[in-house]
């Protein structure tokens, strides 16, 4: 039984020597039209993709500036309400101490 494997394994072993060498011989294919047109696709896929990211990045990056410009906006007007209430704040207490003064 196992020489009878044996010499199973040697006629495959053959077989497949004669496939390789038969392969080696064979001319080798020219690549196909359509190797060449899915190259192209996925070129162009990959642009697109590379496009789409630089996109997203450039609204990225004018989100951001909207939020800071809102955000200075909001800073401006909140300063100057501390700068009006710190006059304000200013007048009363020259009125507390003129009050004081000429009484």
């Amino acid at each position: 039984m196992a020489n009878w494997i044996s010499s199973k394994l040697r006629a495959a072993e053959t077989i497949l020597q004669q496939i390789d060498q038969q392969a080696a011989k064979s001319p080798r294919k020219v690549e196909k039209p359509e190797t060449h047109y899915q190259a192209a696709e996925l070129q162009t896929n990959m642009m697109e993709v590379a496009d789409l990211e630089k996109q997203k990045h450039d609204n990225t990056r004018m989100e951001v500036h909207a939020r800071l410009a809102g955000l200075e906006a909001t800073k401006t007007l909140k300063l100057q309400e501390r700068l009006l209430l710190g006059r304000r704040n200013l007048r009363l207490m020259m009125q507390i101490v003129e009050a004081w003064i000429y009484t």
